[in-house]
C-alpha cells in the first residue's frame, strides 16, 4: 500500500540501540548488533527449523529458510522500523527524480512522493542476514554483491507491501504476528500500525536470490577429485572405466562393442550412489602428504606457502554429497575434471628435449616427479588438484591418460608399431580422442585385396584361417555367408554416420556463417569425422569383394553350390556380385547333386 499521506509528528521511533542503529546504516556484518539478535516468542508464526533432514530441492530449502529463527529480524526491530512514516521529498528532490525516475537517495528509501530512512535501515539489516554466513547466505545464494542493488530493492518491496491498518480495523486482522503487536506497550496506543510479516517478505526474496540448483552444482574443485578418485580407486568402478570414458576396451569381437552402451548406462548410476555416499571416503595418496613432496610443490611454484595456500582439498564434503545430483549432473563432473586432465596431458606427455640438461628432463614422462606438472598447468592454483589425480592414474596404469606417441609398458595399450594385424584396434563409431582407427583404415587400405579381410575379424574378434582348415564347402559357405552378412551391416552403419556428419556440416555452416574463426575449428573437426568415415567405408566395400570372391570359389569347387533367396542357382549370382541391387541379401544352403 502506498505511503502517500503526510508525515506525522507523532511517528514511531525506531529503536533507540545506538549501535543497531549504526549497523542498520552501514550494514556492516562485523558490527551486527541486538536489533538481529533473536527476540521470538511462541506467537512469531514460525516453526522450528528440522535439522535432521538435508534438503533436496528448492522447495525444501525454502521450508528450512523459513522454520530457521536466525535468518529473521528480533520482532521489536523489525516491528520499530516498520512504522517508518518517511519525510516528504524537497522540491529539489523532486526535479532530481523527475529527470531520473531511478534516482536512488542515500540511506533512504524513495517510495511515493517521500523518503523513508527507517526502512532504508530495516533493508541493510535484512541484507546482512540474507549474506552473512552465520545467518542466511546458505539459503540465498544469488544474493547480489553490490548492497545498494540489494538494499534498494529490499526497501522498496517493504515500502510497497508493509499494511496499513488503522485503529479501527486491528479487530479484523487476526493472526497471530498482529495480536502479538497489539500487546506490545509501543502500540497500544497508536492509531495507525504499519505491518508486514517477515515470513512474506522472506519468501518473495527466496525467489529472487534463493538457492538455485543449477548454480549450487556446478562442479567445484573438490567435486572433481572426489568424483576422479572414485573412478581411479574404488572397486566397483574399475571395469567402468572405459565405458565412462566412451572408449574402446581393445577387446575383440562386437560383443564388447554392442555391450558398451548399457555398461555405460550401469555404471553411471553406480558412480552417482558413491559419490553421494557419506561413508564412502576418498583418501589421498601417501605422496600427496609428504614434506619432501610438499617442498618440491613449492619450488616449482616459486612461493613457499603455495603447498599449505592451495592444496587444502577436501573431497568428502558432506554438504557437496548431499545436494540434489543426478546421473546427468555427474556426468557433467566427470567431463569437467577428465577435460582439465586431458588438457594437462596433452603437454606433459609431449618429449622435453633435454631443456636445462636436468635428469629428469630426459626422463619419460611417466617418471618424472609429479611435482612438475606445476610446469603443465598455467592456472596452478586452479588446476593443483590435477597433480594427486595423475597420482592415481599412475597407480592404475593411466587408464584416464589419452593416447601419446609414447606410453609407459605395460600400461595396457595397443602397440601400433607393428605390422601384426591382430593387433588392430577394434573400429567403433566414436572414437574421438584415439587417432588410431584412422591409421588402421588406411594400413589396410594399403594391403592387397585379401588381406583386407582381416579387417572384418578384428572387428569380430576372432581368426577364422585355422577354423577354416578341414571344413567341406558347405561350412565354409555359410561361414563366409556370416562375415559377410556382419560386414555389410557394419557398413550400413557407418554411411548413417557419415549422413549424420554431413548434415551436421551444413548446420555448422549455415550457424556460424558470420565467425569464420568458430567455423572453421567446429569444422575441422566434423570434416576429420567425414573423413574417418569415408575410409572405413572404402575399407568395409573391399572386404565385401573379397568375401564374395571366396564365396564363388567356394560355390564352384564341384561339390556344393551356394544359392540366396531361391530365386537363382547359377554360381554367378550365388557369388554375391558386386552388381547385385542388394549386397546383403537373406542367404540360404541348397546343396546340388
Amino acid at each position: 500500500m502506498a505511503d502517500d499521506e503526510p508525515a506525522a509528528d507523532n511517528a514511531a521511533e525506531p529503536p533507540a540501540d545506538a549501535a543497531a542503529e549504526e549497523v542498520a546504516a552501514d550494514a556492516d556484518a562485523d558490527d551486527i548488533g541486538g536489533n538481529i539478535a533473536d527476540e521470538r516468542t511462541d506467537n512469531d508464526g514460525i516453526d522450528d527449523a528440522d535439522d535432521t533432514t538435508e534438503p533436496k530441492t528448492v522447495d525444501d530449502y525454502r521450508r528450512k529458510m523459513l522454520a530457521d529463527r536466525s535468518v529473521y529480524i528480533g520482532n521489536k526491530s523489525y516491528n520499530g522500523y516498520l512504522q517508518d512514516q518517511g519525510t516528504n521529498l524537497s522540491a529539489a528532490q523532486k526535479e532530481q527524480l523527475k529527470k531520473n525516475k531511478n534516482k536512488r537517495f542515500t540511506k533512504q528509501i524513495c517510495h511515493g512522493d517521500k523518503l523513508y530512512p527507517q526502512l532504508y535501515q530495516l533493508a541493510c539489516l535484512i541484507y546482512i542476514k540474507m549474506t552473512n554466513e552465520s545467518y542466511g547466505a546458505q539459503y540465498f545464494t544469488r544474493t547480489t554483491s553490490t548492497k545498494s542493488n540489494a538494499v534498494h530493492p529490499i526497501g522498496q518491496f517493504i515500502a510497497n507491501n508493509r499494511i496499513k491498518v488503522p485503529r479501527g480495523d486491528f479487530h479484523t486482522h487476526q493472526s497471530e504476528e498482529f495480536q502479538a503487536l497489539l500487546k506490545d506497550d509501543d502500540y497500544k496506543d497508536k492509531d495507525v500500525i504499519y505491518y508486514l510479516p517477515q515470513r512474506e517478505m522472506l519468501n518473495h526474496f527466496f525467489g529472487t536470490w534463493g538457492v538455485d540448483f543449477s548454480a549450487l552444482l556446478k562442479p567445484t574443485v573438490d567435486d572433481k577429485l572426489r568424483l576422479l578418485g572414485i573412478v581411479l580407486t574404488h572397486e566397483e568402478m574399475k571395469d567402468y572405466i572405459p565405458d565412462i570414458m566412451d572408449k574402446r576396451r581393445g577387446e575383440g569381437g562386437w560383443q564388447p562393442i554392442d555391450s558398451a552402451s548399457s555398461r555405460a548406462r550401469a555404471a553411471w548410476p553406480i558412480l552417482l550412489r558413491l559419490f553421494t555416499d557419506a561413508d564412502v571416503k576418498v583418501l589421498f595418496p601417501g605422496k600427496w602428504i609428504e614434506d619432501e613432496f610438499k617442498q618440491r610443490i613449492n619450488d616449482k611454484a616459486g612461493d613457499p606457502d603455495f603447498y599449505s595456500n592451495h592444496g587444502n582439498f577436501n573431497p568428502n564434503n558432506k554438504e557437496r554429497m548431499a545436494l540434489p545430483w543426478d546421473t546427468k549432473t555427474i556426468k557433467f563432473v566427470f567431463k569437467d575434471g577428465h577435460t582439465d586432465y586431458e588438457g594437462m596431458m596433452k603437454y606433459y606427455t609431449m618429449g622435453t628435449g633435454g631443456g636445462d640438461g636436468a635428469p629428469e628432463n630426459f626422463a619419460d614422462w611417466w617418471d618424472r616427479d609429479e611435482s612438475h606438472i606445476m610446469t603443465y598447468t598455467p592456472q596452478r592454483a586452479q588446476l593443483f588438484y590435477l597433480a594427486i589425480v595423475f597420482m592415481w592414474d599412475k597407480l592404475k596404469n593411466f587408464p584416464l591418460t589419452p593416447p601419446c606417441a609414447k606410453m609407459p609398458p605395460g600400461c595396457g595399450r595397443e602397440d601400433e608399431e607393428g605390422d601384426d594385424s591382430s593387433k588392430t584396434p577394434v573400429p567403433t563409431k566414436s572414437n574421438k580422442s584415439d587417432g588410431t582407427i584412422l591409421k588402421a583404415i588406411e594400413k589396410f587400405s594399403e594391403k592387397r585385396m585379401e588381406t583386407t579381410k582381416e579387417l572384418i575379424n578384428a572387428i569380430q574378434g576372432k581368426d577364422d584361417s585355422d577354423k577354416e582348415t578341414g571344413m567341406d564347402s558347405k561350412d565354409r559357405a555359410a561361414l563366409i555367408v556370416e562375415r559377410i552378412s556382419k560386414t555389410w551391416d557394419t557398413q550400413k552403419k557407418f554411411e548413417e554416420d557419415l549422413t549424420n556428419y554431413k548434415n551436421k556440416r551444413t548446420r555448422i555452416e549455415t550457424k556460424y556463417a558470420t565467425d569464420e574463426k568458430k567455423k572453421k575449428k567446429k569444422m575441422k573437426k566434423v570434416d576429420g569425422e567425414i573423413t574417418s568415415c569415408k575410409e572405413m567405408i572404402k575399407s568395409l566395400k573391399k572386404t565385401l569383394d573379397a568375401y564374395r570372391k571366396d564365396l564363388n570359389d567356394v560355390n564352384n569347387d564341384g561339390t556344393k553350390r551356394l544359392n540366396y533367396d531361391g530365386n537363382e542357382s547359377d554360381s554367378s549370382s550365388a557369388s554375391g556380385s558386386s552388381n547385385s541391387p542388394n549386397p546383403n541379401p537373406n542367404f540360404h544352403l541348397s546343396l546340388d547333386g
